[in-house]
């Protein structure tokens, strides 16, 4: 996919990833990612260029990509031992891949994580000869989803591992992240419709569409998207529930929200959800995807349809599968 859209350089930092992917990715060019000792036997014999994916243990609490548990990364002994398998395998080009925290908008936990793959870096060259040609920073990058909150101070990040580089490399290898909240999440807005406002024991307003459309609140413990009802700005505010039309109670965009009270066909916007709307969005009780808009100055243009019925229905096959793996489609 990312060839076909005009990518030039690709790394590839899966996980778990099977020997077919990662040939696949070496086909392409990719810079191959791995995170597990195992993974070196499914490296492809020709892969030139290597990383490896540390996991310093410094994020016991975040609960996205770190924690004690994490499913990502190795620890840094087992990293040393694979670096130097690589080196008596004739991998001269290995770089190096940390990202054990996400969606901090306090620079310091992501500062301190790309200074320690800096000296880790530094400590593979000096200590066993490992040229490292590339660093991976990973992302992280959190944007203040909370009004409250305060934006990520990219500027220091970058001073910083500038300066730590600059330190301990007389060359500089090369350098990537991969930033896709903090670039595509402000960039995103859910426009929704409120179909009614309900008094149970408490106050509800309902939308025209699920959390399917946008599954991050019902996913992620305390995940907040701010909602604004322009329509009924400036009205009392009162604690209320925003939900969808799915047969769950957890299908709330948020609980207990002091809101305005719209009226019926008010506009509500979802903030921040560039990141993971659409390509989270699923069909769960039936939900179909909705369209998507893109807003160039003054202005719109639909980039693709809402999904309908037909969509959905349009991968229904009948294929009876042999035992000897020859399909047979029934008449």
């Amino acid at each position: 996919m990312v060839r076909a859209l005009g990518a030039e350089k690709l790394v590839f930092t899966s996980s778990n990833s099977s020997i077919e992917q990662f040939a696949i990715a070496e086909a392409e060019g990719a810079r191959l990612t791995i995170d597990d000792l195992h993974l070196l036997e499914r490296l492809p014999r020709r892969a030139t260029q290597t990383s490896l994916r540390i996991n310093f243990g410094n994020s016991c609490s975040d609960n996205i990509i770190g924690g004690a548990r994490s499913k990502f990364g190795m620890t840094p002994d087992q990293a040393r031992q694979a670096a130097m398998q690589l080196k008596a395998n004739g991998i001269t080009s290995i770089g190096l891949h940390c990202m054990d925290s996400a969606n901090h908008t306090d620079s310091t936990k992501k500062t301190r994580e790309a200074i320690d793959l800096i000296t880790f870096a530094r400590q593979l060259v000096d200590e066993g000869g490992v040229d490292i040609s590339s660093l991976n920073f990973g992302g992280g990058l959190g944007i203040p989803y909370r009004p409250n909150d305060t934006a990520f101070d990219v500027t220091d990040y970058a001073l910083k591992i500038r300066a730590a580089l600059t330190k301990y490399f007389y060359v500089i290898p090369d350098l990537s992240m991969e930033c896709g909240r903090f670039i595509t999440g402000p960039s995103g807005y859910l426009v929704t419709e409120v179909t009614g406002v309900y008094r149970k024991p408490h106050s509800v307003i309902g939308l025209n569409v699920s959390t399917a459309a946008m599954p991050r609140v019902s996913i992620y413990p305390n995940a907040y998207h701010h909602v604004s009802l322009p329509g009924a700005a400036g009205t009392e505010l009162i604690p209320t529930d925003v939900v969808g039309s799915m047969c769950e109670s957890m299908d709330k965009f948020c609980e207990a929200r002091p809101l305005p009270m719209p009226h019926q066909g008010d506009l509500c916007l979802i903030h921040d959800v560039g990141a993971h709307c659409i390509s989270m969005s699923n069909n769960y009780n039936g939900m179909l995807r909705p369209p998507e808009f893109l807003m160039d100055n003054s202005s719109i243009y639909m980039i693709s349809r809402a999904e309908s019925f037909q969509d959905v229905t349009s991968r229904f096959i009948n294929m009876e599968v042999k035992e000897n793996d020859k399909i047979v489609e029934k008449a």
